[in-house]
């Protein structure tokens, strides 16, 4: 049974305008946070939207950090542990391995009430896991970008969730304007936003909706 959504879609949409796919408010919890993507990537988005990254969990490494320029984000064993410590996140973003991506989600879903949004950066994940998670999001109410997103930014308040869009240096890339950017490749996604700045433009919100099926 597919939970209900906006007007009258066949499936489930949460996500109302542009402006709430990556807000300021959102707090964010990052599966696999410790992996070697994330751990380069989460930093340079925590410190861009403000520090919006409340922990992250790594199985069998709970208790480590991860350091940025806005002090550590805390890493715990799962989700159940990090919720249990009094943090509390609507966006969750799943760096995990391809056969770990479907388990990662429903934890993320059976954990926390309050989730909304989910962000998966994994790419190659297997045609029926994802009918699996898409079906999750479907009948649990939670927007899903993915899989094989680069995520989602928001120029004119500086947020970023779930991936590189804008690269290392996205206060710099990413200039608000008035140009939204919907792109299945995330690299494509930030070249257009640079060409765009370059010819003194500007942009709202940017989607890597991903290239899987």
């Amino acid at each position: 049974m597919y939970k209900k959504g906006l007007g009258h879609f066949k499936f489930y949409a949460g996500i109302s305008s542009l402006d709430q796919i990556a807000a300021r408010e959102d707090r964010v919890c990052v599966l696999n946070i410790l992996g070697g993507e994330s751990k380069d990537v989460t930093p340079v988005s925590h410190e861009y939207s403000g520090g919006n990254v409340v922990f992250g969990t790594s199985p069998g490494r709970g208790g480590r950090t991860l350091e940025t320029n806005l002090g550590a984000i805390p890493v715990y064993d799962n989700v159940a542990a990090g919720m249990a410590a009094g943090h509390r996140f609507n966006s969750g973003v799943v760096y995990l391995p391809p056969a770990a991506a479907r388990h990662g989600v429903a934890e993320l879903i059976r954990v926390n009430p309050d989730l909304e949004k989910i962000f998966i950066v994994t790419e190659k994940i297997a045609v029926h896991d994802a009918r699996e998670i898409r079906a999750m999001g479907q009948s649990n109410g939670i927007d899903i970008f993915g899989a094989n997103s680069l995520g989602v930014a928001d120029s004119w308040n500086h947020v970023r969730i779930g991936g590189a869009l804008g690269g290392n240096t996205p206060s710099e890339a990413l200039r608000k304007g008035s140009i939204a950017l919907l792109s299945n490749s995330g690299n494509f996604t930030t070249t257009i936003a640079t060409y765009l700045r370059m010819g003194g433009w500007g942009t709202t919100t940017l989607i890597s909706s991903g290239k899987d099926v």
